[in-house]
């Protein structure tokens, strides 16, 4: 959505941008770039008890736990 809105505007955006001082034109590009660039999630450890579980883990299943997060990190991604 907010690519298209660029995209049918980027005309009037480029001179917009021209038009503006160099802090202006960088502060603008930063806060437009959180709508393109994926932002990346941290994972968070609720306890020590769960490190503690996956040191405890075999490989495989650690490699199961891994891959567990990595979907539930993308999930969360997909919806945001």
């Amino acid at each position: 959505m907010f690519a298209m809105l660029l995209e049918e505007n980027i005309e009037q955006l480029r001179d917009d941008l021209r038009a503006m001082s160099p802090e202006k034109r960088a502060e603008i590009l930063l806060k437009m770039a959180q709508f393109c660039v994926p932002k990346l999630q941290a994972v968070h450890i609720t306890s020590w008890t769960e490190v503690h579980e996956l040191l405890e883990m075999d490989e495989q299943e650690r490699m199961d736990e891994i891959l567990r997060l990595e979907e539930i990190i993308k999930e969360g991604n997909n919806g945001s």
